[in-house]
Parts: C-alpha cells; sequence; structure tokens
C-alpha cells in the first residue's frame, strides 16, 4: 500500500468497513472537511439496483470512497462459509491500488453493532420509499427491545471477521469506532497521524465527536 503525504492535492481514500461502524460519518467528513469526491457504496445493490459500478470502475483522484466489507461487483456472498475468502482478498488486493491511504474501519462490540443495524433496517422495512439518510436516524434503548436481534446475529459476525481476515492479510491494523469516536483527542490524532493527515484534527472532530451518535440515552422527542 502506497505511504505519502496527504496534506498534497489528489490523492485517494479508501473506508474498507463494517455495517455501523461510522464509515457514512467518516466518509462524509472527508468529502465535507477536505473537499473530496465522494463515493458511497458503490457495490452495494440494495442502495443502487440499477447502477451498480463495474468492477473495472476507475475512481477519480481525490475521491474518497466507502465500500462494506461485504459488497463487491460481482454479488457474491463474502462469508466463509461459502468458501468466498480467497476471491474477497483479491477483489481488494486490486481495489488498493487505486488509492494513497487504506482505512480499515470496524466496531468492537458487535451487540450495539447488532441493535443498531437491527433497528435502522426494521425502521427501512416499514416503509419502502423511507429516504437512505433514515439509516441515520436517532434511538433509544426503549426503541430497540422487541428487535429481531437474532435474525442477523451470524452476519454481524462473520462480517467482522472478514474485516479482521483482510486486516492480517493486507498487514493493515483495524481502526475502531470505539476509539475513532471516543471523543479521546489523543485516541483521534494517533489515527489522524497514522492516515498521514488527510484532514484538519478539528475538522474530524466535528464529525467524529460521541455527542452525535446515534444511540441516545434518553428519547429525543
Amino acid at each position: 500500500m502506497a505511504s505519502c503525504d496527504m496534506t498534497n492535492e489528489n490523492k485517494s481514500i479508501l473506508i474498507i468497513g463494517t455495517i455501523r461502524s461510522g464509515t457514512s460519518t467518516l466518509a462524509t467528513a472527508f468529502q465535507r472537511g477536505a473537499n473530496m469526491i465522494k463515493h458511497s457504496e458503490p457495490w452495494n445493490r440494495w442502495l443502487r439496483p440499477d447502477s451498480v459500478y463495474p468492477s473495472n470502475y476507475k475512481f477519480e483522484d481525490n475521491s474518497i470512497v466507502k465500500v462494506l466489507i461485504h459488497d463487491n461487483p460481482d454479488g457474491l456472498d463474502f462469508s466463509f462459509k461459502n468458501n468466498n475468502i480467497v476471491h474477497m482478498l483479491n477483489f481488494y488486493e486490486n481495489l488498493i491500488k487505486q488509492f494513497d491511504t487504506v482505512i480499515l474501519l470496524g466496531r468492537l462490540n458487535m451487540e450495539e453493532t447488532l441493535i443498531s443495524y437491527t433497528y435502522q433496517l426494521t425502521e427501512d422495512m416499514k416503509d419502502i420509499n423511507r429516504p437512505t439518510e433514515y439509516w441515520q436516524t436517532p434511538y433509544t434503548v426503549s426503541d430497540t427491545k422487541k428487535l429481531p436481534l437474532d435474525t442477523y446475529r451470524d452476519s454481524i459476525i462473520e462480517y467482522n471477521n472478514l474485516l479482521k481476515e483482510l486486516s492480517l492479510h493486507l498487514d493493515n491494523p483495524i481502526v475502531w469506532y470505539e476509539d475513532l469516536y471516543s471523543g479521546d483527542i489523543s485516541k483521534v490524532t494517533k489515527i489522524l497521524n497514522d492516515w498521514n493527515n488527510p484532514i484538519e484534527l478539528d475538522t474530524l472532530s466535528e464529525y467524529v465527536n460521541p455527542t452525535l451518535r446515534l444511540k441516545k440515552e434518553k428519547s429525543t422527542i
């Protein structure tokens, strides 16, 4: 993976993450704070059923591209049980060649991941016309008491394992949601330094402030 000074223009960043790990917020921070061209989930067939990017798509310089670990142009179910791991590793090996910085973003607390994902998906299923941005809807503990968590538990575990496998293969450590969105300036500064500082600390801090987390202690109404 290339190493470079991201203070220069026309550099590109790839974010590969698991569901509900803060990838969308981070991509938006780069888009707005560093004036980058954002491509969000180019191979997500649910998000863009008729506009999935081709497998040979060439991203512009100065792009910020956000990809969920299990999405791919061939529509394969990347998983250990389906023996698609080699295909996944080859896909990402080729993809990262276009980028100067590759960020792997995950979430240690898989139960919180599961709750967040299940809540947003359950709300989405109530209205097929629900705008995609509603996946950023705040919620409280009381909102999640009757969620069908077991329906998606295995998938959340699988995605987390896929990210760990990719991290080992690329020799690229995972940045954890719990650190990036902790509000601990020393942790955020270290993460930013590891990324070669593509954005100012003050700007990034506006987006990763823990007060902006979707899970709220009390009702937002």
